[in-house]
């Protein structure tokens, strides 16, 4: 809150995909694990291709007036480093420790769930007392509520038999398929850095996983990438002439549409 009180939302975006860095930083100094070259340079491609998604899915907003741009980018990166250190130590506990990765979840939420009750508690106490603490909730709302549930116990599992890397990269591959999804349903406007975001992202997640390609296979590499940009924009390109718009290229019809932000990071038991 106190990033987005100083910052605009794009500046907010950018600088908090810091975080991706700054587990990778922190997963070599507490974990000693070592990093080559190519997944650091994976890591800031990743880190550079989501940052352009989420900009390109954000709205444009008036220029703040007012706000100290020192303070807010000095919280982002705080807030970075608090949430990378924060599951780079549970990474630690759960690989170093012989406690189940249940009994983990267990602790976390005794410490997380009389917290939340407490700040629903001051801001909401009256309306909660009269009409309850379930008020609003419907079949959507169970079903988001039993998502997170499971996506913690899946982060968990992630950080138990894989690392918080791994993690950054498939919640940047999720960001590439709710992106996607969200333009195919016409709820964000094409933008080509989106496009170029993705490819980065893709790429970065192969980079790394695989390493770099033979220098044999290089040449095909670089052209399997341009083949892909162009399918990917051919394909953005020709979607709304299928779907009886006229044929309009994309980038015209953002009035038809509603722009959203798409969240980066998702609050869990295991990522507390």
């Amino acid at each position: 809150f106190l990033a987005l009180a100083n910052l605009s939302s794009a500046e907010y975006l950018v600088t908090y995909q810091l975080k991706t860095l700054s587990t990778a930083l922190l997963t070599v100094v507490f974990l000693q694990r070592i990093l080559s070259m190519a997944q650091w340079i994976a890591l800031i491609a990743l880190t550079c291709g989501v940052a352009m998604i989420q900009i390109s899915g954000s709205q444009p907003v008036a220029e703040k007036e007012e706000g100290n741009h020192m303070i807010g980018f000095s919280a982002v990166i705080a807030a970075c480093f608090t949430s990378a250190f924060a599951g780079v130590y549970m990474e630690k506990q759960l690989k170093q420790t012989a406690v189940s990765l249940w009994i983990r979840n267990v602790q976390l939420a005794l410490v997380g769930t009389p917290m939340a009750l407490t700040a629903a508690l001051y801001w909401d106490g009256a309306q909660i007392w009269k009409d309850g603490f379930f008020q609003g909730y419907d079949s959507f709302v169970w079903i988001v509520v039993f998502l997170n549930a499971f996506g913690g116990l899946a982060i968990a599992a992630v950080l138990r038999y894989a690392d918080n890397i791994v993690k950054c990269f498939g919640t940047a591959v999720a960001v590439v398929i709710v992106t996607t999804l969200s333009l195919l349903f016409g709820e964000l406007a094409f933008e080509p850095k989106a496009l170029a975001g993705a490819c980065l992202v893709v790429s970065a997640s192969l980079l790394y996983g695989l390493g770099p390609p033979p220098k044999a296979m290089m040449r095909q590499y670089i052209v399997a990438l341009m083949i892909l940009l162009i399918v990917g924009a051919t394909a953005f390109q020709c979607y709304p002439a299928i779907q009886g718009l006229g044929g309009q290229p994309w980038p015209n019809l953002r009035g038809a549409g509603i722009e959203l932000t798409i969240p980066i990071d998702q609050t869990s038991t295991a990522n507390v």
